[in-house]
């Protein structure tokens, strides 16, 4: 596998999720794999692969060919993850924190909140139709300036392990990644006509003549706003060849559109179907059935009498995954134009 250096493994104990074993590393995904009888990790790893060659994220140097004066050599590897269905993750990222801070950009621009609330406001004013969707692996559309490389390890295959691959695109983990995204993105929704805002750089607007048209970027999740906005999305998507994914949730909130109490039908962003995860995440991973409160706590619940036994380690893990879970969800506040918030 690519070396991996000792600053990135600072815990090697096994880690839980939902009940299921994180692997740190390649031979420990192997072995997890064979204990269970079943390839899930192999197959998870194996998908990443193929995005990053379908991307040609690499140039592969000739057997025995070194990479050229400049060129610094960092460590590549896999981060693994559990999605809340038991759905296994795995990501190929680069060592960029063993490099020098390139002194050109790295940093990257995400769209305010209140300027997608005022996006809405607009939209819903001059009866705009409104889209949400995020662009599928983004940072490899772009083609990173770092000279940089990793030498192939046994998930790459017979074909190339050992050999020398040149980073070409903005892989995860270089420090320049983000800023080369936000540079692909900003060129293509110029090409599309789009300007930024000058009250926010991350709000892009076009004058179509009869209307104007939005679209605004956090990173990878964009909202547009336009007479046709699947028409709009389209043609986003045909731009750059971007994938697109979703068209009614934004930075992991439901959008949609709801008829309030008095009859006024309005748009809202909410986190409905995120906390409807959370307890079901919940109740996989504790093995309760949870109920309906009214407020945040039992309000019997008495914190000074609490005499029960300190958490295991593998308990502490699962409660720290709950309560970041839980903490995430508090912060997608849903929005209504007329301050009728839905659930």
């Amino acid at each position: 596998m690519a070396k991996i250096f000792k600053s990135q493994v600072k815990d090697m104990k096994a880690r839980f999720k939902f009940g299921v074993e994180v692997t740190r590393t390649f031979e420990d995904a192997a072995r997890i794999d064979k204990e269970n009888g079943n390839t899930k990790w192999a197959d998870a790893r194996a998908k990443e692969m193929e995005q990053l060659f379908e991307y040609e994220t690499f140039k592969a140097l000739g057997a025995g060919e070194k990479a050229q004066k400049g060129y610094k050599r960092i460590p590549g590897f896999f981060i693994y993850d559990v999605k809340h269905d038991l759905r296994r993750k795995a990501r190929f990222v680069a060592g960029g924190h063993v490099t020098k801070t390139p002194k050109e950009e790295t940093y990257s621009g995400v769209v305010d909140h209140e300027s997608v609330r005022l996006t809405l406001f607009i939209a819903e004013m001059n009866n705009l139709e409104v889209r949400a969707a995020d662009i599928g692996n983004a940072y490899l559309h772009a083609t990173t300036r770092e000279g940089v490389f990793i030498v192939a390890g046994p998930e790459f295959g017979l074909e190339l392990e050992g050999r020398i691959l040149l980073i070409v695109k903005s892989l995860y983990g270089l420090k320049s990644s983000a800023a080369r995204w936000h540079e692909e993105l900003a060129q293509t929704l110029r090409d599309m006509g789009f300007e930024p805002s000058k009250a926010d750089y991350d709000l892009w607007i076009k004058d179509r003549g009869t209307h104007y048209e939005y679209i605004c970027v956090y990173v990878d999740d964009i909202i547009a706003a336009s007479l046709n906005a699947d028409a709009l999305l389209k043609e986003f998507r045909l731009k750059a060849h971007y994938k697109l994914k979703g068209a009614d949730y934004y930075l992991g909130g439901n959008y949609g559109r709801i008829k309030c109490a008095d009859g006024i039908e309005t748009c809202y962003l909410s986190a409905h179907t995120y906390i409807k995860n959370i307890c079901k995440k919940i109740e996989k991973t504790m093995g309760v059935t949870l109920k309906n409160y009214q407020m945040p706590m039992d309000p019997d619940y008495r914190p000074e009498i609490d005499n029960s036994l300190v958490l295991s380690e593998d308990l502490i893990s699962k409660y720290r995954m709950l309560v970041g879970g839980c903490y995430v969800g508090s912060l997608r506040h849903p929005i209504c134009h007329n301050h009728k918030r839905p659930l």
